[in-house]
C-alpha cells in the first residue's frame, strides 16, 4: 500500500510538472503569434487542413531525431547498431544487411536498439545513449530558432519552424524529467538510474546484449544461462532490472519448463514489481497459453481474461505470442477450429516481416503443442 501511494504522488507530481510546463508553453506560443502577427481566423478549411499536415510533419521530424539521437549518440559511446523503429517500421541490422521488417509495440512510437559494449569494471556507458534524443531535439529546436530569426519574413515558414521548436521542447521535457513510476521509466531516469545503480547498468547491459543476439537469430536457449538468474524480490520493483525477470519467463516458456515458468509468474503476482504494463499483459498471456495446454478450465483461465490482456490482444494482433494465445483459446477454450485456423495462417502471414524469426520458430512450436493436445481432448471424448 505505502509502495502504491508513493508511486501515485510520483506520478502526480511528473504530471503536474509536465502540466505547469505546458501551459508555460501555450502562454509563450500565443505571444509569439501575436507578435508575429499569424492566425488562423480567417483560413479556408484546405488552408487549416494544409497546416495539420505540417503540424503532423513537425511531429514525426522530431520523433525521427529523438530516435537518431540515441543512434548518434549511442555509436559515439561505443554501441553497435541493431535495429531503428519509428511506429511499426523497422530498420533492422542483419549481420551488415539492414533489412525492412514490422513490429508494433503498445507505448512506443519509436525505439533504437543497440549492441552495448563489453563492460569495464563491471560498468558500461548509459548517459549519452540515454539522454542523445533529448540532447537532438533540443539540438534542432536550436536551429530552428536560428532559422526563425533569419527567416523573420516568411510567416508560414516562421509558424511551421516554432511548432517544430515546441515539439522539440515537449520531446525534451517528456523524456528527460526524469520519472520512475513501478512498471515505467523514462529517457531521464533511465541515465540516473544507470549511473548510480550498479544492479541496474548490469541489466541494461544483459537487455541490450539479449536484444543484439536475438536479431542474430540466437534464440534465449542458446544464451548464458547465468543471464537469466531471477533478480532478487527487492530489486524486482526497479523496472530495468524487472525486464531481467521477464527474460527468465521468455526463456522458460521457449524451453517448454511451463511448470517452472507458471510458478515463476505467479511469484511476481504476488509481490510489488517493476514490469512494464507491456510486458506484463504479454506474461499473462503467457500463463493463459500454459494454463489451457494442461487442460485447465474456469477461474484460473477467466481470471486472466481482463480487460488489459483484452485490449493488449487487440492492439497487439500482429505479435507472435498473441497470436499463438489466440490460437490456444480458439482450440483449447472454445473448440473453434474454424478460428484457430484463421490465427494459424495470421501468423504465416506476419512471419515474413517479424524481425526475430527464432521467435516465430518457437510460437509455431508452441502451436504445434496446442493442436496436439486437442486432438487429445477429442480423442477422449470419443
Amino acid at each position: 500500500m505505502e509502495r502504491k501511494k508513493k508511486n501515485t504522488i510520483r506520478i502526480t507530481l511528473y504530471y503536474v510538472i509536465c502540466v505547469l510546463c505546458g501551459a508555460a508553453i501555450g502562454f509563450i506560443s500565443t505571444q509569439f503569434y501575436l507578435v508575429n502577427g499569424i492566425g488562423v481566423h480567417n483560413l479556408s478549411l484546405t488552408q487549416i487542413c494544409i497546416r495539420l499536415v505540417l503540424l503532423i510533419i513537425a511531429f514525426m521530424l522530431q520523433l525521427f531525431l529523438h530516435e537518431a539521437g540515441h543512434l548518434i549518440f549511442g555509436l559515439l559511446s561505443g554501441y553497435g547498431f541493431v535495429s531503428f523503429r519509428i511506429f511499426n517500421i523497422m530498420i533492422l541490422n542483419d549481420h551488415g544487411h539492414l533489412l525492412i521488417r514490422r513490429l508494433h509495440l503498445d507505448g512506443t512510437a519509436g525505439q533504437c536498439l543497440m549492441s552495448p559494449p563489453e563492460p569495464v569494471n563491471g560498468h558500461i556507458p548509459g548517459l549519452l545513449y540515454n539522454m542523445g534524443g533529448i540532447l537532438m531535439n533540443l539540438l534542432a529546436g536550436f536551429a530552428a530558432m536560428i532559422l526563425i530569426y533569419v527567416c523573420n519574413d516568411n510567416k508560414e515558414l516562421i509558424e511551421w519552424l516554432f511548432q517544430f521548436v515546441l515539439f522539440g521542447v515537449v520531446f525534451a521535457l517528456l523524456n528527460g524529467i526524469p520519472f520512475a513510476s513501478s512498471t515505467i521509466s523514462n529517457d531521464g531516469a533511465n541515465a540516473i538510474a544507470l549511473e548510480s545503480n550498479p544492479k541496474a547498468n548490469r541489466a541494461f547491459y544483459l537487455q541490450m546484449k539479449m536484444n543484439a543476439m536475438l536479431s542474430e537469430g540466437v534464440s534465449l536457449s542458446g544464451m548464458p544461462e547465468e543471464w537469466f538468474e531471477v533478480p532478487d524480490d527487492a530489486d524486482m520493483e526497479n523496472s530495468l532490472i524487472a525486464t531481467i525477470g521477464v527474460f527468465a519467463c521468455n526463456r522458460l516458456m521457449e524451453q517448454h519448463r511451463f511448470t517452472d515458468m507458471e510458478h515463476l509468474i505467479v511469484h511476481f503476482m504476488s509481490i510489488p514489481n517493476g514490469i512494464n504494463d507491456i510486458h506484463w499483459q504479454l506474461l499473462k498471456c503467457d500463463l493463459l497459453y500454459v494454463r489451457l495446454l494442461s487442460g485447465k478450465q474456469g477461474e484460473p483461465i477467466t481470471s486472466l481474461l481482463d480487460s488489459p490482456v483484452k485490449k493488449v490482444m487487440k492492439t497487439m494482433k500482429d505479435f507472435p505470442s498473441v497470436i499463438r494465445t489466440q490460437y490456444a483459446l480458439a482450440l483449447l477454450h472454445d473448440q473453434d477450429e474454424n478460428r484457430a485456423e484463421s490465427f494459424r495462417k495470421h501468423m504465416a502471414e506476419i512471419s515474413g516481416s517479424y524481425p526475430y524469426h527464432t521467435d516465430i520458430m518457437h510460437e509455431n512450436d508452441l502451436m504445434i503443442l496446442a493442436k496436439q493436445q486437442y486432438r487429445r481432448n477429442v480423442e477422449q471424448v470419443r
